[in-house]
């Protein structure tokens, strides 16, 4: 083999592998018009089509279930905490609960606890705006869903210094 068919052989061995590692795909579709004639890339309608979701689903929204919510709560307090009173009024949840007496931990420790536990719950679940906690002796905590953070794993929460500040008013 003469020097000239290696060096073709390397160089379309790199172009294929080139090719391979960043995927040369060519869009061949055409972009689509709007109403107006007007020529939309595919990422502007892809936006446009997200929004669409977003908005019937922001219109289709359901408010969680009295059921669902006493069911966050049974998992997110502690065996011997008192439920006193839950009420779900449109996108609202409010409830009151005792805690029960903890040698270990400070009452506001767990009041924290069982607050992140209640939500962690009610994260997983759609229809509701407010979560409004207050622990009777202790304090109120109450958060708006877009007050959530999201960790690197996609979990949802909010962040236990907040709580802790509403506690401490």
């Amino acid at each position: 083999m003469g020097k000239n068919a290696k060096m073709w052989l390397i160089v379309g061995c790199i172009l294929m592998s080139l090719s391979i590692v960043t995927g040369c795909e060519v869009d061949e579709s055409e972009p689509s018009e709007n109403e107006q004639g007007e020529v939309k890339s595919d990422i502007e309608q892809n936006e446009q089509e997200e929004l669409g979701d977003e908005e019937e689903r922001e219109e289709k929204a359901e408010p969680i279930t009295t059921e669902e919510v006493e069911a966050a709560l049974k998992s997110g307090v502690g065996a011997d905490d008192l439920v006193i009173s839950l009420d779900v009024i449109d996108f609202e949840i409010r409830a009151v609960v005792e805690l029960a007496p903890d040698d270990v931990f400070p009452a506001k420790e767990t009041a924290i606890s069982r607050y992140s536990s209640i939500t962690d719950e009610l994260l997983t679940l759609e229809g509701w705006e407010t979560v409004t906690v207050e622990f009777v002796d202790v304090g109120t905590v109450s958060m708006d869903i877009d007050k959530k953070v999201t960790n690197e794993f996609g979990g949802e929460y909010f962040l236990t210094t907040e709580i802790d500040r509403q506690l401490s008013k």
